[in-house]
């Protein structure tokens, strides 16, 4: 599974790297197998206005044929870059759970 940093107009330390690599991996350990590319972007919305003002987006794509592949896309905001990198992933993790399972469900003739 290949992560990449996309898109970032912020300055990104190498803590700030580190976290999303771990939160990404974290959620998506029970299906790393199916997973072909993270993409990871992350923006300041609004400014220096003080409110939801991070915004993370992940892409994934996950492999495999019918219903269980394609691009699943988690995206959270929130006031800073470790709140919003930790609901996107929250939220990948779950639907990717989903795609998954909607495959296998598919596979065994349950769809």
């Amino acid at each position: 599974m290949q992560i990449r940093l996309i898109n970032c107009r912020d300055r990104i330390t190498p803590r700030m790297l580190d976290y999303v690599h771990s939160r990404v991996i974290a959620a998506l350990s029970r299906f790393i197998t199916r997973i072909r590319e993270v993409r990871v972007q992350i923006g300041d919305v609004n400014g220096p206005k003080g409110s939801l003002d991070k915004r993370c987006v992940i892409l994934a794509t996950v492999r495999g044929r019918g219903a269980g592949s394609g691009e699943v896309i988690a995206r959270h905001g929130d006031v800073d870059f470790f709140a919003a990198v930790a609901g996107a992933a929250h939220s990948l993790k779950h639907q990717v759970a989903r795609r998954v399972n909607r495959g296998l469900a598919n596979r065994h003739g349950r769809g």
